[in-house]
């Protein structure tokens, strides 16, 4: 998960959340992050389920406000409770890329605004309904136009240009 995920996913709170996953890659936790990446969806659309807890400690505060740091004796007695029984599966998965001090998109093709651009397809609008239809037809939407962006990347790939490709407008 890179630099904006880890954001989003700081949205999520501190604590845990139990949550379905199932059949191919998609959950049923409704947080911004997830449906922006297309992965939400309903508990009855998920096969051969498992829950899981997702707990978020953020650590390194300062890194977004300097006045801010971080109460290690806290985070320590937060792992310890946290931490699984023995013989208990469990997954750390430690985002350093929230910690990267060049993000090189943006310095990528810098005269032509290549990272403004991207950035400006790649737009996520959050719903402000919370109620899970409109979170799977959101996370739909968002899945088609990823699909739209993926494929018009893989023709630039190829063929260098997009002459005679009919380009949807995505929203």
């Amino acid at each position: 998960m890179g630099m904006a995920g880890s954001r989003r996913l700081a949205e999520f709170g501190q604590g845990g959340k139990a949550i379905g996953i199932g059949g191919s890659t998609r959950l049923t936790c409704p947080e911004p992050y997830f449906v922006s990446e297309a992965l939400y969806c309903l508990p009855e659309e998920l096969e051969n389920t498992r829950e899981v807890t997702l707990r978020v400690i953020t650590v390194g505060k300062f890194v977004t406000d300097p006045t801010e740091s971080d109460d290690f004796g806290s985070i320590a007695s937060i792992l310890r409770q946290y931490l699984p029984e023995k013989d208990m599966a469990y997954v750390l998965d430690i985002d350093l890329d929230f910690f990267s001090t060049k993000n090189p998109f943006r310095t990528l093709y810098e005269r032509a605004n290549l990272y403004e651009k991207l950035a400006q397809l790649y737009t996520f609008n959050r719903p402000s309904s919370s109620d899970p239809e409109i979170l799977k037809e959101v996370s739909a939407a968002r899945d088609e136009q990823l699909t739209e962006l993926e494929g018009l990347f893989s023709i630039l790939q190829q063929e260098r240009r997009l002459d005679g490709v009919d380009v949807p407008r995505t929203a």
